[in-house]
């Protein structure tokens, strides 16, 4: 524990920085995801003005440091690529008891490929080794 006055402040100081920190980074979390399923939900005019007030709020916590610009810019990017259909949405951390959501695709259809019967090879007798006598 802190010994003086000023550093017991600071400590107070650093508390209130760190709770503020983690509320703005869940915040960020949060709508981050709000914004993906309202794009799961196919309702593109509510996530366009989520992805706005997303921008707004992950700009605000690169500014202060609470995330890296570089991570602000890649979830803006990748959010509004599955705004307009450029990007598969994530999977869903915690939900559906670890199974991963995949796009829906087709199968590929097998090869067709003819095959020929190749007759079957023919034995001959073999020649018994032994000698009679």
């Amino acid at each position: 524990m802190a010994n003086k006055k000023s550093a017991l402040k600071e400590l107070r100081k650093t508390q209130k920085r760190t709770t503020h920190n983690n509320r703005m980074k869940t915040h960020f979390k949060h709508l981050y995801r709000q914004c993906v399923d309202l794009i799961e939900a196919n309702e593109m005019d509510k996530a366009k003005e989520k992805a706005v007030e997303f921008q707004q709020t992950a700009d605000k916590a690169a500014k202060r440091h609470i995330i890296s610009r570089n991570r602000a810019n890649r979830k803006k990017s990748a959010l509004w690529d599955m705004i307009h259909g450029k990007r598969q949405t994530p999977p869903i951390k915690g939900k559906g008891k670890g199974k991963v959501k995949t796009l829906k695709t087709e199968p590929a259809p097998e090869p067709e490929t003819q095959k020929t019967e190749e007759p079957a090879p023919e034995t001959q007798p073999q020649e018994s080794t032994e000698k009679t006598a």
